[in-house]
């Protein structure tokens, strides 16, 4: 009875790790990696910074892209397995903006066996934490992602991409 009670206060102190203190931002977060394990890019398309968007050409654009590559990366071997979220940092607020850097980790199938990615994403509302749009840092630096971002706090700390072999 020791152990089960040992074992279920670290699979609860895991699981609230990865949350944030808005609920909002929890359930957005699960919405679009639940649809992007499930090939629904439309929804992942509502979930983008816009920026990014419209470098692409538009949502229809993006999600065209996002099926042709992911088609190929299956054909070659690769899958993802699970998306999930953890290390959210504070709520910083910019000019309007609210915004958090989250690690986002990601585990793959590869014809070389599983691997795990974690990247930093930034949370961003415009609404007070009503609705969340999301941007990848995709391993950039920092200075990189302002290009794209030019509202970001400067205390939001983006860490480095890091892969990893999983048995």
């Amino acid at each position: 009875m020791k152990y089960l009670s040992l074992l279920l206060l670290c699979f609860i102190s895991f699981n609230l790790e990865a949350q944030t203190d808005n609920n909002n931002l929890n359930n957005q977060l699960k919405a679009m990696s639940s649809a992007f394990l499930e090939d629904d890019y439309s929804i992942v398309a509502d979930y983008t910074y816009p920026k990014i968007l419209e470098m692409m050409g538009g949502k229809e654009a993006m999600i065209e892209t996002t099926k042709e590559s992911i088609s190929k990366m299956k054909s070659q071997g690769f899958s993802f397995l699970d998306i999930s979220f953890k290390d959210p940092s504070t709520f910083f607020e910019q000019n309007g903006d609210t915004q958090c850097a989250i690690t986002q980790v990601l585990v793959m199938e590869t014809p070389n066996g599983k691997v795990q990615s974690e990247s930093t994403i930034i949370a961003i509302s415009e609404d007070e934490g009503e609705n969340w749009v999301f941007l990848d840092s995709s391993g950039m630096p920092k200075a990189s992602l302002q290009n794209f971002y030019t509202n970001l706090h400067p205390d939001i700390e983006v860490k480095a991409s890091q892969k990893k072999n999983l048995e």
